[in-house]
């Protein structure tokens, strides 16, 4: 349980599968969405990381800082979509690769079915097109 998360204790497998489920969409989709930073760190003077008495800037250091940030998680990630399978452990590895394989499955169906509502969009909806997300919080 995550400290300071106001979560309930996990009483179920089908809670912790929820819970998972929603940390593998806000590390992929929701940061796809809204995770990008480079726009606002061109201008020093629009955002800046560290709040000052009668500054407006931000002073070199944290400009540095802030982008150096952003170099370091904003570089592309594999795709989710991408074969995992060599990755996991050898213990119970065919069960492992049976789960990943639906999990990918139901990505692929999911991709099939925004293909469907955005042939009928005047503007379509790729955001969350998991042929196209990182597998982390890149970009």
């Amino acid at each position: 349980m995550a400290p300071n998360a106001n979560l309930p204790p996990l009483e179920t497998q089908r809670q912790l599968i929820d819970l998972v489920t929603q940390y593998i969409f806000n590390a992929t989709a929701i940061h796809n969405q809204v995770g990008s930073l480079a726009g606002y760190l061109v201008n020093p003077a629009f955002l800046s990381a560290k709040i000052r008495p009668d500054r407006f800037l931000c002073d070199i250091q944290t400009t540095y800082l802030a982008t150096l940030l952003y170099a370091g998680t904003g570089l592309p990630q594999p795709a989710l979509m991408d074969d995992w399978t060599h990755l996991f452990l050898d213990e119970k590895k065919a069960e492992s690769v049976t789960v990943f394989q639906r999990f990918q499955n139901s990505l692929k169906q999911f991709a099939v079915e925004l293909d469907k509502r955005n042939a009928t969009r005047v503007q379509p909806f790729r955001t969350f097109d998991p042929r196209i997300l990182d597998s982390s919080v890149a970009k």
